[in-house]
């Protein structure tokens, strides 16, 4: 048995207060799953309206990237408010979770916003294309040219990346987050403006299909939590199948890379009712054997992307918590 089998005991508060709400993602139908993110999104919206700040507090715009086949678009958030060092900000690019398959700009965009005005950052929302239609790697290729544009494009963001440059996803943003920050490590692009921080919210990081020897007895949360609200393990195989990455492709799954030196610093939040709980335990603990600056939280017997219907609820508010002062965190480690 897992050592954090304990971690899927179901949160008392969070039983009752899911009371009545359907489950996610219970269709392999991919128009199916993307109405029912559709629809549950007015439901995310309410529970978290909370977050929005006022509009005077920030400045929002969408731009139009070109890319290889075709064009994306991003959604970008600039504080309004004036320090005393004039006004360029940090940057925190986004790639928004849903398999690589549903999803997009509005996904996260209330925690965006909030984000961007409680700690003045400029941010990029990138909105890749999605499979099926756009298997891999069109997901990553897409985020990887929304994060060079914005890396070019400082001066219309009000950026200054030494302030901090961040790249930050949930679930299979989370993914992307983690494997582009691999790729930025060694490309001559980044040489002078390298990522400084990386905030993986309950990343995937390994095929199921593909779990190295030596992390099998580690890697049970997907017999464990097979079964839940958000996020049931079947869903997972259907959106790797989607997704069609090859298994063993270390640059898509990061757990397999053998070098993990000279990543920028990291937060790794991981639920404990979540398939990809252990996963997300265990990179957070091989980022910091290779000496990555890694800071881990886990949130117990709740599952996968609760936060978003359920931040009024204990743990809930502790995540949203826990998120902004790990990302202060990574502002203040840069010297």
């Amino acid at each position: 048995m897992s050592q954090y089998a304990h971690l899927s005991d179901p949160d008392p508060e969070f039983v009752a207060a899911s009371v009545g709400v359907p489950g996610f993602f219970q269709s392999r139908d991919v128009e199916a799953m993307r109405q029912g993110l559709r629809d549950g999104a007015s439901y995310f919206n309410e529970a978290a309206k909370w977050l929005r700040p006022a509009d005077s507090e920030y400045h929002e715009m969408e731009h139009r990237v070109q890319v290889e086949g075709g064009e994306i678009t991003v959604r970008c958030f600039v504080p309004t408010h004036k320090d005393e060092e004039g006004n360029t900000y940090p940057l925190l690019v986004n790639f928004h979770g849903g398999g690589w398959t549903v999803g997009g700009l509005d996904t996260d965009d209330l925690l965006l916003r909030h984000l961007c005005v409680a700690h003045k950052v400029s941010v990029v929302n990138v909105d890749y294309r999605l499979a099926p239609e756009h298997p891999y790697p069109v997901p990553m290729d897409d985020c990887y040219a929304g994060l060079k544009w914005a890396a070019d494009n400082t001066a219309l963001l009000h950026v200054s990346l030494g302030k901090g440059f961040i790249v930050h996803g949930m679930s299979a943003g989370g993914n992307l987050a983690a494997a582009i920050s691999h790729l930025a490590k060694n490309d001559p692009f980044f040489e002078h403006r390298p990522l400084t921080g990386q905030i993986l919210q309950i990343p995937a990081v390994v095929h199921v299909n593909n779990i190295p020897e030596q992390y099998k007895s580690q890697l049970l949360s997907y017999e464990q939590n097979a079964e839940n609200l958000t996020l049931p393990a079947r869903a997972m195989h259907t959106f790797f199948e989607l997704y069609r990455a090859d298994p063993a492709n270390e640059d898509v799954f990061p757990l397999l890379k053998s070098d993990h030196t000279g990543l920028p610093p990291a937060i790794i939040q991981v639920c404990g009712l979540d398939p990809l709980r252990d996963e997300g335990i265990l990179y957070a603990q091989v980022l910091q054997e290779a000496g990555v600056n890694t800071k881990l939280y886990i949130y117990p017997g709740v599952p996968h992307a609760f936060y978003l219907g359920f931040s009024h609820i204990k743990q809930g508010g502790k995540y949203i918590e826990d998120l902004k002062s790990g990302l202060q965190w990574l502002l203040d480690e840069i010297v």
